[in-house]
């Protein structure tokens, strides 16, 4: 008989089998079974103690009264969040892009698993939520959310015996800052299930989650494993940010991530429509709009402004200015490092009189104006090309603004699926590697509810820590033209 077993090939047979074995890797490569069973097991080990540390924290009633706590238990769940990264690409380095079949199912169900665990729980670190339930409800009701604040007498009918949403928005003298497609959202959401603190966080997560797919086949195209998704799906940032405060910038991840993909895949129309909505969720995507357009292109800007004003002309001439609170959000500062600091030295040339953040703020505007003349000017040459100017607007964006809430940086987190380094450490002592600490770094800025004012060594702590990585990046950088 010519059929030889596999387990023990002999002579021409066994040729015949390698053969066969070798075609059937092949045609599965990009996707393997195999799991190395210590590595694995250490996987396991890390998803169960994050599992537990989400349980403890979910059992706080209100974070805001135990931030110590919270502090702790974000610091743990952050060195395994690390330590899984690390294993992720060491994985990656021994198996190139081949993705075992086993670790992406721990990886994902473990990300379900942690932000599951955190829905039920109410909003205590931010309530920013309830505005996006009230502004739902204003729509619901057929009126402008730009029309009235949520304390006029106009809205009394909303919330009269409302102990739910309405005692807990802050600002109730301001008009809302959301832009039109977070409106449009925000009712959506309303609509399927109105008033319900539980299901608006589950909407968002599970907005945020969509963003694995797109992100996956980036992944994919770069030739990267998509084991590489841990770095978004277990990112504690994320899972506080958006199972357990309900940010509404979890929205902002999957079109902004598809229009990444739309340019590298050169379709300009995909790419200005998806980050048109990116900017209408909320307006700082369009600061990439210069760095994946190029000269030759209009449809890109085209779609872009199309959308853009499309999402506006909606709420357009139903009373109220559709900027709502941004002017007065101008003036506002929180967790500041780098910007304060300037601002300071500022007022001390020019005195108490010296309009220090006005200029931080018009540096800030310039620096951005620069770098997207300088990205329309010089051609990209690759995909990796954008995405170091992309750091280098995130840069002059995160390190000049005024304003620096923890869950902004989730815009970070596809780039740094994509660019972050093994290095002998563990990470590559590199920029991203830096911004990945930085993503963690800034829970310290809760502690501002400690006392209710600004705690400097927390501030110092993630600015310098970033700006150590940054500034050693750049160093070994030097002379590398690309």
């Amino acid at each position: 008989m010519r059929f030889q077993s596999p387990a023990a090939p002999t002579g021409i047979a066994s040729t015949e089998v390698d053969a066969r074995r070798h075609a059937h890797e092949a045609r599965f490569q990009s996707l393997s079974l195999s799991l190395p069973l210590a590595p694995a097991f250490l996987l396991l080990l890390i998803a169960a103690a994050s599992l537990l540390l989400y349980r403890q924290a979910a059992q706080a009633p209100d974070l805001r009264r135990v931030v110590p706590q919270f502090l702790f238990y974000f610091g743990l769940l952050f060195v395994l969040y690390l330590a899984a990264v690390i294993l992720v690409l060491r994985l990656e380095k021994t198996q190139g892009a081949a993705t075992p079949v086993a670790w992406l199912f721990i990886i994902l169900l473990s990300a379900v698993a942690f932000r599951v665990i955190l829905l039920p729980t109410r909003p205590t670190l931010s309530d920013d939520m309830y505005r996006y339930i009230w502004d739902g409800r204003v729509q619901a009701a057929g009126l402008s959310p730009y029309r009235y604040t949520p304390a006029a007498s106009e809205l009394t009918f909303l919330r009269r015996n409302d102990n739910t949403i309405w005692r807990y928005i802050n600002r109730k003298t301001a008009i809302t800052i959301y832009p039109p497609a977070a409106q449009l959202a925000f009712l959506a959401i309303y609509r399927l299930h109105p008033d319900s603190v539980t299901w608006t966080k589950t909407a968002l997560t599970l907005a945020e989650l969509s963003a694995l797919v797109p992100l996956a086949l980036w992944l994919r195209r770069q030739r990267l494993s998509l084991l590489r998704l841990l770095i978004l799906a277990w990112s504690p940032l994320a899972v506080f940010e958006v199972a357990g405060s309900g940010h509404m910038d979890a929205l902002v991840l999957a079109p902004l991530v598809v229009a990444w993909l739309a340019f590298e895949k050169r379709r300009p129309a995909l790419l200005g429509f998806s980050l048109g909505i990116a900017a209408l969720l909320k307006l700082y995507p369009a600061f990439f709009l210069p760095l994946l357009w190029t000269r030759r292109d209009v449809k890109a800007p085209l779609a872009f402004a199309g959308t853009v004003a499309a999402g506006y002309a909606l709420f357009i001439g139903r009373g109220g200015s559709v900027l709502g609170f941004l002017p007065n959000y101008l003036n506002e500062r929180f967790n500041t490092g780098p910007a304060a600091l300037i601002a300071r030295g500022l007022e001390a040339i020019g005195g108490p009189e010296m309009p220090s953040w006005r200029v931080v703020q018009s540096w800030q505007l310039l620096f951005l104006a620069l770098l997207a003349a300088w990205t329309l000017w010089q051609p990209l040459n690759r995909p990796a090309t954008a995405r170091r100017r992309a750091w280098a607007v995130m840069t002059v964006f995160f390190v000049l603004s005024q304003n620096l809430f923890s869950w902004y940086l989730l815009m970070v987190m596809p780039l740094l699926a994509l660019d972050l380094r093994r290095g002998r450490w563990g990470l590559a002592l590199d920029a991203p590697t830096g911004w990945l600490l930085f993503t963690g770094l800034t829970a310290l800025s809760y502690t501002f509810f400690i006392t209710w004012h600004p705690v400097p060594w927390a501030i110092w702590a993630q600015y310098g820590v970033l700006l150590l990585f940054l500034a050693g990046h750049a160093w070994r950088r030097r002379g590398v033209h690309r």
